[in-house]
């Protein structure tokens, strides 16, 4: 199935009515400020609109040590994986309330968000969506 079918197959109901289509996604990525709290999680959100299986890699940066990664990671073809990142441990656990940064490769494109709540007096606990990604 090629992507544009695949975009058409997932594409159901009224969007597809409105003539809306699916976005194409980037192979790279980039989240800025990643934080996992003491108690809780931290999630991002891998959609595959590709047509193919998509092979990831997720490398996390720190301010204070080298960076740790790559995660390998696989998203069906018309698929989205919700990705828990305190749960990865391979190739070792993320630590928890520590600031860091990532980035995501993929082999092919797809959509990534990471929503995340901050309680500061600029954000006052709104979702803020920090993914970016280079443009192919």
């Amino acid at each position: 199935m090629n992507h544009e079918s695949s975009s058409r197959a997932l594409n159901r109901g009224s969007s597809n009515e409105a003539g809306n289509t699916l976005p194409n996604g980037s192979k790279h990525w980039a989240i800025v400020q990643g934080w996992i709290p003491l108690i809780g999680d931290e999630t991002v959100s891998l959609l595959n609109v590709s047509g193919q299986e998509a092979h990831v890699e997720i490398t996390v940066y720190y301010s204070h040590r080298d960076p740790a990664g790559p995660y390998r990671l696989t998203v069906p073809e018309g698929r989205t994986e919700h990705v828990h990142l305190n749960c990865l441990t391979d190739p070792e656990l993320i630590p928890r309330a520590t600031n860091y940064s990532s980035t995501i490769e993929s082999d092919v494109p797809i959509v990534v968000q990471h929503a995340k709540a901050f309680q500061t007096g600029h954000y006052r606990g709104e979702d803020h969506f920090l993914s970016h990604h280079e443009p192919e």
